[in-house]
């Protein structure tokens, strides 16, 4: 899977669930999300930006691009999301717990199709430099998890300003897959 998704968000968010699981979730509860008991046990994930706007997403379930380690500005993950209807919605505006006509209808997401599963997902922003080079703004990397989850502790948020040399080294150093290093946030 490798797919490039054009996004809108105002609420400053980058959602990944699968509707039909996630129909009925109050929005009210989702603020902060890692309080959230389906975000804490990895059903669905909700990463908040730096900012509101427009962005590209590259979904993908393989790995970064060599341009794209290059430019890594910071990482979230592994963040979980459980998907059992072969469709995973992805979006910046629209937040988990209404019926999925709903989205198709009127969310400014997309839908994906996935295979049925258990997923560990990592969340790469890129330097605002990256993008004017045609890189995406976000890289989404989204594999069958293979053991238990890590559980969300703490806010899945960006915040920036990482010492890039440091960040390329733990990127060097572990893999989307390895979870058990990892607690579901950027680690600062």
């Amino acid at each position: 899977m490798n797919i490039s998704l054009n996004l809108w968000s105002d609420a400053a968010s980058l959602c990944f669930f699968d509707p039909t699981l996630c129909e009925g979730e109050k929005s009210a509860e989702m603020s902060p999300s890692h309080r959230n008991s389906a975000v804490r046990e990895g059903l669905f994930s909700i990463v908040s930006l730096q900012g509101d706007g427009q962005y590209l997403l590259r979904l993908t379930d393989t790995d970064l691009t060599l341009s794209e380690r290059e430019a890594v500005n910071d990482v979230v993950g592994p963040i979980g999301v459980a998907v059992r209807s072969g469709r995973l919605y992805v979006s910046g505006m629209d937040l988990p717990g209404e019926p999925e006509a709903t989205y198709r209808q009127h969310g400014a997401g997309a839908f994906v199709e996935i295979p049925g599963g258990d997923y560990d997902v990592h969340v790469y922003e890129m330097r605002s430099a990256a993008v004017e080079h045609g890189l995406p703004d976000y890289v989404a990397i989204i594999r069958l998890r293979n053991g238990p989850f890590a559980c969300v502790t703490s806010e899945t948020r960006f915040c920036g300003g990482r010492d890039h040399e440091d960040l390329m080294k733990e990127l060097m150093q572990r893999s989307p897959n390895d979870a058990s290093s990892e607690t579901g946030t950027s680690n600062h």
